[in-house]
């Protein structure tokens, strides 16, 4: 940051600096704790100028700074866990005043507090409420920036917000809304009052006119950026007018006003249709037609036909990963689906009913200019045959000839009985006059047999009333069913696309955990850095998941050699994540402070985890830490020096007697973190010879179960293998060392993850 007098104030790993532009020199600036008058370099990650040119000074673990502007500390704010009114964190991202005299203070994770500059006191902490849509986003902030009409802004690690001084609320923007990411890293504006913001996934312009509905243009390295990843409060806007953002090992800059907007729309079309139908030869399989659209603009298909694929292109040559492309099937969607990304080229519709539909689809640039003609293909899903008129003419038809036949049977029957009753009456009309009585009698019982007759008729309509009645509600059920089947259908269609849903976070979550390991790998050391140590090594690594807590590490130190194996609290994702810490640490204290003494290494790296994790010895305390062998070979001496927390080391000398050859040095009892035994680590030197070889090892190899008894791999197997394999090279010890690993462990569940690093002195 640059003051009124023209001075810039420089901040860097080792505390601060003020560069004179007249002498063009610089000069250190002191850091000073008032109660001890002891002087200390602390790490300063941000310096912004206030108003009234106070320097206000944002360090990593010790609070915030201010100085005036001649370098005279006037005030240090710390975290007091007595003090309510203090710092909620000494931990501080960056430092941000107002022009009306606000000092804005972002911690690492503890949220954002608000610090009146006359009582040196917190006036308010504000934190992430995840109930209230309007508290801040987040309780990590990154950047701050004021605009011309002065509005506040905040850069977090989730989102964009806007804080009003009226109401003390915040308005929250994410990718929701239109951001490529939400780590906001920086914020810069251009003239026409428009926001420049740099995020994890490229650069956003966002047009905040309109703060109840901003415009999102979002650029990445496919519109031309070096990189996609930016680094915290590394922004600048030159008097020119163009914007700068710095990344880890470069900057981008650019000039606003001569970016463009593409107005040409994109050309879109449904070229292709595919049809899943059952095959009844072939259970369980389903044959696939595809059609080409690109001649067709409407077809018909049969009622089985209605499990269909529609597949589309949208074609714009400039960053046609950005494309994107809406849809709706009429007939069947209500309203137009969410937009789709261009490279997901196909829709799915199944169990369709039968009826006529329109598939309708548009799209829009990467600039969100919409062709809103876009393309359209009609298509008719035919009724199954016995839902057709003419079956129901054809059955009505078979039905009346089979009741005329009937009718036809039944009258020659009565016409045949007929004429044998006249045959009969003509022959006993004799007998008939002679047994009138007979006849009379007969006449009454013919009576009674009519009444009879008539009483089981009206019976016989009862029942045919009964039985239409019973028709008429098994059809009212039947179309109940029906009308069941169909909403069962809609359910499976939802179910189906929540599946594809969680397959895809899945895969998402996939892919982020493999950018993690490559992440994780390329901070270790390379094969080609080991051997310019070592002439002789092996390196036996097997996470049990993709990322892994166990890691190497070696360098040189002037006349020394360091090699560390650590191993982490936890593996998967939660023991890479201390893997990293691990390494930025170990690269602190011995790389940049210069520590080659074991234990003074591993005290201080003790401390650093004790209060990076904010380890009290407290209930709730993070339980994380590490587990480390650490030697430091002194190649004038021909000297050993070996400290290690709870990780042993082994020696073997191949020239040395029988019984003398393997050497275990043991470590201290203690972890890399909080632990009721606080004693300092200590150190065991021993000499080495020409063909030393040293091994060290996590426990990941020695607590594995497997073998026939499905026992440990114990320390006393593997001291067994350094015995009987010590005529091989180290790099074919390695080798057999995996298969002998691989076999024991057979099919058992690896419980952690395993390193073994052989070298040769």
């Amino acid at each position: 940051s640059e003051d009124k007098n023209g001075d810039l104030w420089v901040g860097t790993i080792s505390g601060l600096a003020k560069y004179s532009k007249q002498t063009g020199q610089f000069k250190k600036i002191a850091f000073a704790i008032s109660e001890h008058k002891e002087i200390f370099d602390w790490r300063v990650r941000h310096i912004h100028i206030g108003p009234q040119n106070d320097v206000w000074v944002a360090t990593q673990d010790h609070g915030l700074v201010r100085f005036s502007i001649n370098g005279k500390p006037l005030n240090h704010y710390r975290r007091n866990f007595n003090d309510p009114k203090s710092l909620s964190q000494d931990r501080i991202n960056a430092v941000f005043e107002d022009k009306f005299g606000n000092v804005w203070v972002a911690t690492s994770h503890e949220g954002l507090n608000l610090l009146s500059k006359e009582t040196g006191q917190v006036k308010k902490v504000f934190r992430k409420n995840s109930a209230d849509s309007t508290s801040i986003p987040s309780d990590r902030v990154l950047s701050f920036h004021q605009d011309k009409v002065g509005r506040l802004w905040f850069g977090t690690a989730e989102g964009l917000s806007q804080y009003s001084y009226a109401d003390s609320l915040f308005t929250n923007y994410s990718t929701f809304n239109g951001l490529p990411n939400d780590v906001i890293s920086a914020i810069e504006e251009d003239v026409h009052g428009r926001l420049w913001v740099s995020t994890n996934k490229g650069i956003s312009c966002v047009d905040v006119n309109n703060l109840s509905k901003p415009v999102f243009w979002n650029f990445d390295k496919h519109d031309g950026l070096p990189m996609n990843e930016f680094s915290n409060n590394a922004s600048f806007t030159l008097n020119s007018g163009n914007i700068l953002f710095g990344a880890l090992n470069s900057f981008v800059s650019f000039n606003p006003l001569d970016i463009k907007s593409d107005t040409i729309v994109p050309w879109v079309y449904v070229y292709e249709a595919r049809i899943s139908e059952h095959n009844r030869q072939t259970e369980g399989e389903d044959d696939e037609i595809i059609i080409n659209l690109l001649k067709s603009d409407s077809l018909s298909f049969a009622y089985s036909q209605n499990n269909l694929s529609f597949y589309v292109t949208v074609i714009h040559p400039r960053a046609p990963h950005k494309n994107s492309y809406k849809y709706i099937l009429e007939g069947f969607d209500s309203k137009w689906g969410a937009p789709n990304i261009s490279q997901q080229q196909f829709v799915r519709y199944t169990n369709l009913k039968p009826g006529d539909y329109t598939f309708r689809v548009i799209a829009q640039n990467s600039d969100g200019f919409w062709n809103e003609e876009g393309d359209s293909f009609f298509f008719t899903i035919e009724k199954p045959f016995w839902n057709k008129w003419w079956f129901y003419g054809v059955i009505t038809l078979i039905f009346v000839g089979v009741a005329y036949a009937l009718s036809q049977v039944r009258e020659a029957a009565l016409v045949k009985s007929k004429e044998h009753l006249e045959e009969m009456v003509s022959e006993r009309t004799q007998e008939l006059l002679l047994q009138s009585e007979q006849l009379k009698q007969a006449n009454e019982e013919i009576r009674s047999s009519s009444e009879a007759l008539t009483e089981q008729n009206e019976l016989l309509k009862l029942k045919h009333e009964e039985i239409t009645q019973k028709n008429n509600e098994l059809e009212h059920q039947k179309n109940s069913l029906a009308n069941l089947a169909w909403e069962l259908q809609d359910k499976n269609e939802e179910i189906t696309a929540q599946r594809n849903e969680i397959e895809r976070q899945k895969q998402e979550i996939t892919d982020s955990i493999l950018y993690a390991q490559r992440i994780q790998q390329a901070v270790l050391p390379t094969q080609e850095q080991i051997k310019e140590l070592f002439p002789e090594f092996f390196i036996f690594n097997r996470p049990k998941s993709i990322v892994s807590g166990d890691f190497y590490w070696a360098t040189r130190i002037g006349k020394y050699r360091v090699v560390a194996v650590v191993d982490c609290t936890g593996h998967g994702v939660p023991g890479g994540f201390m893997s990293m810490l691990g390494v930025l640490m170990l690269n602190e204290v011995i790389s940049l402070r210069g520590y080659v003494d074991p234990a003074k290494a591993l005290n201080h790296l003790r401390q650093s985890i004790i209060s990076v994790l904010h380890q009290k010895g407290e209930f709730n305390d993070a339980s994380d830490g590490m587990d480390l062998s650490l030697c430091v070979i002194d190649d004038e001496r021909k000297v050993i020096t070996y400290s290690g927390a709870n990780s042993s080391m082994i020696v073997f000398e191949p020239n040395a007697a029988p019984d003398e050859k393997l050497t275990i040095l043991r470590s201290d009892r203690m972890p890399i973190a909080y632990h009721p035994l606080m004693k300092s680590f200590s150190n065991k030197m021993v000499p080495f010879g020409t063909d030393t070889v040293l091994f060290l090892h996590s426990d990941g190899i020695v607590d594995q179960f497997g073998g026939p008894n499905n026992k440990k791999f114990q320390h006393q197997r593997l001291l067994n293998f350094i015995a009987d394999n010590s005529d091989l090279p180290l790099e074919t010890q390695g080798i057999v060392l995996e298969q002998i690993f691989s076999k024991w462990k057979g099919k058992a569940f690896q419980v952690d993850d395993v390193l073994v690093m052989g070298i040769k002195l």
